[in-house]
């Protein structure tokens, strides 16, 4: 059998044709063979046969999604990264100094070393498509620094606050926001992508691309470098400090970046040693496996997905307050909100969930809508329940609810609709709460009972931020319902007293500065300890991969632990119990015992996990 290559080359009437389609996965990864191979094509490009390239994808939803994950697992010392990123940056540079212009034609997700390849060609366009953004995964969900040329190219194109922003922050861009911005030339609607792309290469294929090359940087002033780097920096400093250092260089070599007109190698080369040092780092060390955990619990979510073609999925509703719910998922789950031919379509019912008594006329496909935390036992009558109760915070973690005895086809039919939305999905059998709530009401019952007692908002926070929050959850206390949110926490630990002004004192992302306090981390950690414990205990989920990323997605547990069952192993518990008279008053009876067992159990969360 005749392998299919990652890069398809077709030349139309001068205008050569570059197609990224790496075989057999849903998404782009540029890796080296595709390197090569497109570093082999743009090697034979003449301005006497080609008058431009256009760089796409074969993905409906993926440019291209990253490479630099596959080096965080590969890199063994800071001199292997020369070899190791030799290919790509091969490629890279054959893009930047084609001798025709090269235009990269963004539909689908655009990540990482995907932006950095876009970055590398002389024009950009997107389609006006929910699937297509863009998105820096290297600081935000690795710790480590861009190695393929971002932090020099971004300053320079966009300004140096919204390449902070984008790169240090992590904010993801639509296609509009990035033509906004200027990261891509323009913006096309998807129904008349094609016409308006041939004529947008018409058009540059016009143009001198030596001038083009050329062009002078993003303009500010050295005033306005000097605040924003003043600014980034107070940031930082709010950062958990081993995330200091590497956030540190990234800005520094931003700042460097934009007060130059061009980059030269030895740009270049500083921040491949930077981006090498950093993966090299333990909070990248500790954060890159996450993403295998996170895949885990995508595989397991959608098991039971048929495969055998193409899948589209609409949502239709029996409830006038879900109706633009229904058309936004619709949007979501099928490509440019329409159908492809030749492809199934599988269609689910939204109708509001009823936590009391059985619903009139539930019927298969129908699934139940959750949208609030709630304090009531769930009620399982209502078959499968879609629960997301921190959207309005711009959360998209959604609960599969159900009993055992609900089909498992149509579960994992939705969870695979979903996740090509760019959900997080975790599937559950509730024996009581539902489990987001769960893990929410274990969060912050510790902290509430903290403050409660007296403690310090500030203390509370420098001990979160010492073992690696980002977030914390005060800011998200104004969002939320917080009597039910009383109810919540008081079911969890009902010695709690006074918890509406705790909630209100929880303190936020942009907290001063403060010494740690250990109590109440040592609390925290107690809790969601038995939280995990508990729930697969009572076999609420199938695997533990779907609390770890839960409790990733939901309260944003650091990265610098990997997750929060691969940091709690028997000897960390066991730890904590021998300390359990420093915070015992800030937790439930019920969780010491749970911890307990957890220790008598004798069996960690993971196979050939370690201290």
């Amino acid at each position: 059998m005749i392998e299919r290559s990652p890069v398809r080359r077709e030349l139309r009437e001068g205008v050569l044709l570059l197609t990224i389609d790496t075989p057999g996965g849903a998404v782009n990864v540029f890796t080296h063979q595709a390197a090569g191979i497109l570093t082999d094509m743009l090697r034979d490009v003449s301005p006497a046969a080609v008058r431009a390239v256009v760089v796409r994808s074969g993905k409906r939803r993926s440019f291209v999604n990253g490479v630099g994950l596959m080096m965080a697992g590969t890199l063994k010392s800071a001199d292997d990264a020369a070899a190791v990123t030799r290919p790509v940056r091969d490629a890279y540079l054959a893009l930047r100094e084609c001798a025709v212009p090269t235009v990269a034609a963004i539909e689908g997700n655009c990540y990482g070393c995907g932006v950095e390849l876009a970055l590398h060609c002389d024009y950009r366009v997107a389609a006006d498509t929910f699937d297509t953004h863009f998105y820096m995964t290297e600081l935000a969900d690795y710790v480590f620094i861009p190695t393929f040329g971002a932090t020099q190219d971004l300053p320079r194109l966009i300004g140096l606050k919204a390449a902070t922003d984008f790169l240090l922050w992590g904010a993801r861009l639509s296609a509009r926001q990035a033509a906004e911005l200027g990261l891509v030339d323009a913006c096309f609607q998807r129904v008349d992508f094609e016409p308006r792309l041939s004529a947008f290469i018409d058009s540059v294929a016009q143009t001198d691309i030596a001038e083009r090359r050329r062009r002078p940087p993003c303009a500010a002033s050295p005033v306005h470098l000097v605040r924003t780097g003043r600014v980034e920096r107070e940031r930082i400093a709010r950062l958990p400090p081993a995330y200091r250092g590497v956030y540190l260089t990234c800005l520094e070599l931003m700042e460097s970046a934009a007060t130059k007109t061009f980059a030269v190698d030895e740009d270049y080369r500083r921040e491949q040693r930077a981006a090498a040092m950093s993966i090299l780092d333990t909070p990248c060390r500790a954060a890159w496996p996450f993403f295998f955990l996170r895949q885990m619990a995508t595989a397991l979510a959608t098991s039971n997905t048929p495969r055998t073609s193409p899948r589209e999925f609409s949502f239709a509703s029996v409830d006038a307050t879900l109706v633009e719910l229904a058309a936004e998922l619709s949007t979501r789950c099928t490509s440019s909100g329409a159908t492809l031919q030749g492809t199934e379509k599988a269609t689910f019912v939204l109708r509001r969930y009823i936590p009391e008594g059985k619903p009139d006329g539930l019927q298969s496909g129908h699934v139940a809508v959750s949208t609030r935390l709630s304090a009531a036992d769930v009620n399982n009558d209502n078959g499968l329940i879609l629960h997301f109760p921190l959207r309005g915070l711009g959360i998209d973690v959604a609960e599969l609810a159900s009993a055992d005895g609900v089909d498992r086809g149509s579960e994992a039919g939705l969870a695979s609709a979903l996740g090509d939305a760019d959900w997080t999905i975790i599937v559950s059998r509730p024996r009581t709460l539902f489990v987001i709530d769960e893990l929410v009401a274990s969060w912050l019952a510790p902290q509430a009972a903290y403050l409660g007692s007296g403690g310090s908002p500030a203390r509370l926070a420098g001990a979160l931020r010492s073992f690696g929050f980002i977030r914390l959850a005060g800011d998200w206390i104004d969002a939320l319902d917080i009597d039910v949110l009383c109810q919540l926490l008081r079911r969890r630990f009902p010695e709690l007293r006074d918890i509406q002004p705790a909630l209100r004192a929880l303190p936020r992302t942009d907290s001063a500065l403060a010494e740690g306090e250990s109590v109440a981390l040592d609390a925290v950690l107690a809790s969601l300890g038995a939280f995990a414990a508990r729930m697969l205990r009572q076999r609420c989920v199938s695997h533990v991969a779907f609390l770890d990323v839960a409790a990733r997605d939901l309260i944003d547990f650091p990265l610098l632990h990997t997750s929060l069952c691969r940091h709690l192993t028997i000897k960390r518990v066991g730890e904590l119990l021998r300390s359990r008279r420093t915070f015992a008053h800030l937790v439930a009876e019920a969780d010491i015992a749970s911890l307990e067992e957890f220790i008598a159990n004798g069996r960690e969360y993971y196979v050939g996990q370690h201290n």
